[in-house]
């Protein structure tokens, strides 16, 4: 987000000024949708806010890479950042709630790995990509928001019953090895 919205603000302005405030924007969205998010936590479906979340924010984006003056810049990222909360509060929520117990560290911990991977690796790519212009670094943005979305439809709907969930079935088979290996 940090290197589209400079990209954006030499395209449009000439001057690399106005990318603080779009990021800005975006952290002032994200701010209050976690003050919103904590005064009224969403635990219903929860894997549905979290693609919901994901597909608002993507639109969201998109819409403020169409050049309809700065206000409308600032106020499109600031809506996208303000479904990053309930997004990520339920993304960790079905990670804590989906996770064997005895693997859930490791996969806290890799799991944060990658996401800081993937952010240094669309850093470097939207770096590479600085002459195409902010507004198509900004749609490549968005599309990982709405991809990611889009994934979350393969997701198994009914988080109740654990014998759909893979997290469960290696459960159960480490279960077993260790009370194998006890006796």
């Amino acid at each position: 987000m940090a290197i589209a919205a400079v990209a954006l603000s030499i395209e449009r302005i000439g001057s690399p000024r106005d990318g603080a405030a779009v990021v800005t924007a975006f952290a002032i969205g994200s701010l209050l949708g976690a003050v919103v998010e904590t005064a009224r936590p969403t635990r219903r479906r929860p894997h549905v806010v979290m693609m919901a979340g994901f597909f608002a924010t993507g639109l969201l984006t998109i819409a403020a890479a169409l050049d309809f003056g700065t206000p409308w810049t600032l106020l499109t990222i600031g809506l996208s950042g303000a479904f990053t909360a309930s997004s990520t509060a339920a993304m960790l929520f079905l990670r804590n709630r989906l996770s064997p117990q005895y693997l859930r560290s490791q996969i806290f911990t890799v799991s944060a790995g990658l996401r800081v991977s993937a952010t240094a690796a669309g850093a470097a790519l939207a770096g590479a990509a600085t002459g195409s212009g902010g507004a198509i670094i900004l749609g490549a943005v968005s599309a990982m928001w709405i991809v990611s979305a889009a994934l979350m439809i393969a997701y198994p709907p009914n988080t109740q019953d654990d014998r759909q969930l893979p997290s469960a079935r290696w459960g159960r088979a480490a279960e077993a090895c260790t009370f194998r290996r006890r006796v």
